[in-house]
């Protein structure tokens, strides 16, 4: 039997922390998220708590954690809610990667600080500063319009 099929039939596991998240215990994150398999595919146990309390999840629904914890899998700690809903709370809440914290960003905050400073002297276009910088014209004009990296002053 495999790792993963063991993990099916261990039991869920948490401990409960002061502010009344439930964070799992027993089974490793993958992603971030605790799973266990069941009929031959991985099941989040956010998802798994979620339907045994309140019933089937509908059709592109996900589980959005209210406690912005990832390994809580306390039911009263998660709600159904759309993509949109999800990452708005994260933006709302400072758990969504932006700027250096991006595992895909190309910038530091030092070389936009940089962008930002030539854009205001205006004797370079969005072009060359995107060259100067490996980047292209779009993430410079995105910059100048605050669009992107807007939290670097």
């Amino acid at each position: 039997m495999s790792q993963k099929e063991r993990d099916a039939f261990r039991p869920i596991d948490w401990r409960e922390t002061a502010s009344g998240c439930w964070e799992c215990t027993s089974h490793s994150p993958s992603l971030r998220y605790p799973r266990f398999y069941r009929d031959g595919g991985p099941v989040p146990i956010h998802r798994f708590m979620y339907e045994q309390c309140f019933g089937e999840i509908p059709e592109g629904m996900l589980i959005r954690h209210k406690c912005n914890n990832t390994r809580c899998i306390n039911p009263e700690h998660l709600a159904v809610g759309t993509y949109f809903e999800n990452t708005a709370d994260r933006r709302g809440n400072g758990t969504w990667p932006s700027g250096e914290n991006n595992a895909f960003h190309k910038l530091t905050e030092v070389e936009v600080r940089e962008i930002k400073k030539l854009l205001s002297v205006g004797k370079m276009s969005k072009a060359a500063i995107g060259r100067m910088f490996h980047v292209d014209r779009t993430t410079v004009s995105y910059i100048s319009a605050g669009k992107l990296w807007r939290h670097v002053a």
